[in-house]
């Protein structure tokens, strides 16, 4: 592992080859797919090539992987889709995850195919990954699924992440929710989204300024105001 991180980073003449060498010799699966990762910090055709194979090896960590270098590398949009439309319906999640980001870009207005089915989950985790997803596909319809996670899902891990990703949109449309959240939501969800509000690059600082003091002045618990006030640290107002 220590070998690939150093060719990863230092990129010598050959090293590419000695990374394909490690990962045909390796016996663990975890080895394979950290080869994966040190191919695409080489930013070259034959690295996109090699990437592009391991796709076929079926293998959960290793086409992971795969697709998250083929990124890296910049592989071109519409041959990044039609790899990863395969495995759409791969068992493992990280995979399925991966393909969903890789088949439908974050301006295509669309959900991938199967995607409901995260949100929908009984498990935690893929409910957790679709969360986290949301964020990348930023519009209405998303921003609404996000909205419902943030007060009604179950699990607090979903609740969280669903206000991490309500940063990622722009602050006209985002700001309503999180201040919805900082009102309403359980504490851990509450200090999230004051975290989130006192992080937001909004063109007007001083408006979502007196709207999180407005907030904060409606806030019957004490508890909850010295919350909402940790998160806005000293020198974020």
């Amino acid at each position: 592992i220590y070998v690939l991180r150093a060719l990863e980073a230092l990129r010598p003449a050959g090293g590419l080859a000695l990374v394909r060498c490690i990962h045909d010799r390796a016996p663990h699966e975890f080895v394979r797919a950290q080869a994966v990762r040190a191919a695409g910090g080489f930013g070259s055709e034959e690295a996109l090539s090699f990437c592009a194979a391991r796709l076929a090896s079926g293998e959960g960590a290793v086409c992971a992987q795969a697709l998250e270098s083929l990124v890296r590398l910049r592989c071109p949009r519409e041959e990044l889709a039609a790899a990863a439309k395969p495995l759409l319906a791969h068992a493992d999640l990280r995979v399925r995850v991966n393909a969903m980001l890789a088949t439908v870009g974050p301006e295509a207005g669309r959900l991938p195919d199967g995607f409901m089915d995260l949100v929908k989950g009984r498990e935690v985790l893929p409910r957790v990954e679709a969360a986290f997803c949301l964020g990348y596909w930023r519009s209405r319809r998303t921003l609404e699924l996000l909205a419902v996670q943030t007060t009604s899902d179950p699990s607090p891990l979903v609740r969280v992440q669903a206000v991490k990703s309500l940063s990622k949109f722009e602050v006209g449309i985002s700001l309503p929710v999180l201040t919805r959240v900082v009102e309403r939501a359980d504490q851990a969800e509450a200090l999230t989204a004051a975290r989130v509000m006192a992080r937001l690059n909004a063109p007007d600082r001083g408006a979502v300024v007196r709207i999180f003091l407005e907030g904060l002045a409606r806030q019957p618990e004490p508890r909850r105001r010295a919350c909402e006030v940790s998160a806005g640290g000293p020198g974020r107002g």
